[in-house]
Parts: structure tokens; sequence; C-alpha cells
């Protein structure tokens, strides 16, 4: 048996998990066909969907070690053969179109059969339910397919991608039902949610009683609570959560190239360590500039305790120089910033850049104190000269 301590941890993680945990998610839809037929037929009435077979939880396509692979959280196919990924997301890695166009040509090759008519290609759908809201316009739904840019004409090629956000949004049917099947799927009943608090069920209707810990009720007034009621509780809610960051700089707008590479090369690198970015910031600035509303703005975050890990390829990208004083900083608060001494990253050109304003600064200034050592030199009321007409005592 492996280290105590890390089975305790791996088990109290489990517990802690909800049905938004991409492996518990796939779990319960790909162990129970009603369920997963009951979710295609919220989010895809249109289909009159009878039926569901072949699913599959994880399922991962990858053809050689070369090329990206891809693994869905759930595959599906109707009596059609209309085949479906679905996808819980809960972080915006801000890459879903991206993703979605792969998840969908690994679903195409397997859309037309060999000496078929193209005619005979069966739909695809790409289904993401998210925690946010990836194109920002308030929608609780989104709907993509293949559209002629100079008109309204819609290109049948038998792709069809779904984008769904089930939190704070105003719901019209049939998202409404989907959106309450999501809340459903998230209930726990009272005798699971005492034995997640170590307390009685006779305790949590206590507490509903006196306010301490409200319980929803049911049409038929029975109690339920929530994953999000659950965390709020124990102090561990979204609200609560501590972002992952990629910081990426240059001094340049002519160098933003770099930033690309810098975030590629971050995120090859968490990805690689199984870490989801919550955010990326780039920013546009010398490593000198102390006034980088971007760079404030992270630093803000991590003194108000926001921040759990800050991922930079070197140790200037953050600041040119005084690193090691604003890595205490974090420290303090409990960040850890994890350079990556990526040095293709640091361009020997942009030091040379900052060494060069330095001097100049300082050269600037010594400049300005011989001007002021000449004013001095000529100043009589400094020399026993007068003094607003009145002459100085020699000394």
């Amino acid at each position: 048996m492996g280290d105590l301590s890390t089975y305790e941890e791996a088990l109290k993680a489990w517990k802690l998990a909800g049905f938004k945990d991409g492996m518990i998610f796939s779990w319960i839809i790909s162990e129970h066909k009603d369920i997963c037929l009951e979710l295609l037929q919220l989010i895809l009435p249109d289909l009159e969907i009878v039926d569901v077979k072949n699913i599959k939880k994880e399922d991962t396509h990858k053809q050689n070690t070369v090329f990206h692979g891809a693994r869905f959280d759930i595959y599906a196919a109707d009596e059609h053969g209309r085949m479906y990924d679905i996808e819980m997301q809960v972080s915006d890695e801000h890459n879903l179109g991206k993703r979605i166009s792969c998840y969908q040509s690994y679903l195409t090759q397997h859309a037309l059969g060999a000496g078929q008519d193209y005619n005979d290609r069966v739909d695809t759908y790409v289904i993401f339910i998210c925690d946010f809201d990836f194109f920002g316009a308030s929608l609780p739904v989104y709907t993509t397919e293949v559209c002629v840019k100079e008109s309204d004409l819609i290109l049948d090629i038998g792709v069809v991608n779904c984008y769904q956000k089930h939190r704070k949004m105003c719901y019209n049917k049939p998202w409404k039902e989907v959106k309450m099947w999501v809340v459903i799927m998230t209930m726990l009943k009272p005798k699971e949610m005492a034995e997640r608090l170590g307390v009685t069920v006779r305790t949590l209707q206590i507490w509903d009683s006196k306010g301490v810990l409200k319980a929803y009720r049911t049409p038929t007034n029975r109690r339920y609570y929530t994953e999000e009621q659950y965390l709020n509780y124990i102090g561990k809610s979204e609200s609560n959560k501590r972002k992952v960051v990629a910081y990426a700089r240059v001094s340049t707008n002519s160098q933003r190239d770099d930033l690309k590479n810098q975030i590629d090369f971050i995120r090859q690198y968490v990805n690689a360590k199984g870490v989801v970015l919550d955010e990326t910031i780039t920013d546009v600035g010398s490593g000198l500039n102390y006034n980088r509303k971007k760079w404030n703005k992270l630093l803000e975050e991590v003194m108000n305790n926001q921040i759990d890990t800050i991922y930079i390829t070197y140790k200037d990208r953050f600041i040119r120089f005084g690193y090691e004083w604003f890595e205490r900083l974090c420290k303090i608060h409990n960040t850890k910033i994890v350079v990556l001494n990526n040095v293709e990253t640091s361009p020997t050109q942009e030091m040379i850049d900052d060494m060069v304003s330095i001097v100049h600064v300082f050269s600037c200034r010594l400049y300005g104190l011989r001007k002021y050592k000449h004013k001095l030199e000529n100043d009589k009321s400094l020399k026993g000269g007068e003094n607003n007409g009145v002459k100085n005592p020699k000394s």
C-alpha cells in the first residue's frame, strides 16, 4: 500500500469532488444511459433523440506521438448514428474554438464509411457545458455553424457546436430545463451533506430552522443542498478560489510575437504537469517600469491573497531588477512564482536597451549636478560676497 497521507489526501479530494469535476461527470454520464439520453434530449430537442449507444467516458483519440490527440469526456451516438462529444468545462482557457475544431476532426474521421457518398455523412455535435461565458454576450447558449461570410447563408457540413453556460443566467425554455438538470445533478441529500460535514441529519435540520445553513426545497418539499453550499460552508467556494496565472512581458509592441511564444511555452509546461491556468496576462512595457498597469493589478491581487501561483519564463519577464524582493513579497502572501528559465524568452537586446536607459537617466542627473555645482561656485552669498545687498562678514 502507498503512503497513507497520500491516500488520505486522495480520498478527501474524491469526497470533495462534485458533478463539475471531469472524472465525476464522465463516470455518472457513462454509467447511466438514461441520464445521458435526457441531457441530449434537453440540449438538442429538435433532433428528437430516442436512444443512445456506445457511450464511452474519457475516450482518447491519438494516432501517433507526433501530433496532438483528443480526449472526449463523453462520447455517444444515437439511433441514427449521429455522434456526440459532451464536455464539462469549468475554467476558461481561451482556446475553445480551436479545441472544438480538433474534436470535430476526430469525430469526422468516423462520420463517413469507406465507399459512402458524402451526403451520407452523419452529423457530429460537440457540446461544452461551461461554468463561464465564453463569448461574453450574456446568453445562456451559443450554437456555431459554418456560415457564408457575405450573407446569412449556412453551409451544411454536418458539424454543430453548442456552448451551454449553466450559472447565473436568465433562461427560457428549453435552456431553463438544462440549467435545472445541472442543478439537480449537483444536489446533495441531507444524509450526504451530513456525512461530508461530519454532523448528523438532525443537526442540519436545526441549522436549517435557525438559518445557519438553509436547505433548498423540492416541489414535494424535500430538503436538499448543493455543491456550492458545501464549498461555501467549508470556505472553498469558487469565489474564494486562488488563481493560477501565466505572466508574459515584452518591452515594445514590435515584440508582440514573443508574448505568444512565452505563453505557449508556459502552457506546454503546465499541461505536462496537469495544471490548469485560470488567467494569462500579457504586458508591454520596460522591465524597469514599475507603473505597468497589468503588473500592478497582479501585485494587488497577490496582496489580496487571490493568487496561488504565477508562471513566468524568466525572472526579468517579471521585473528587470529587484526580483528577489518581489518574490519575497509574494511568498508572504502564500503566492509562489515558478520560473521556467527559458533563456530564449529573455532577449539580449532588451537588456541592453534597459541598461542604456539607466545610463541615460544617471547621466542626466550628473549633468544636473554639474550645472548646480557651477551655480554654487558663482553664488557670491556663499563665498563671503553680498547677500541681498548686504556684505557678509569675513570669516
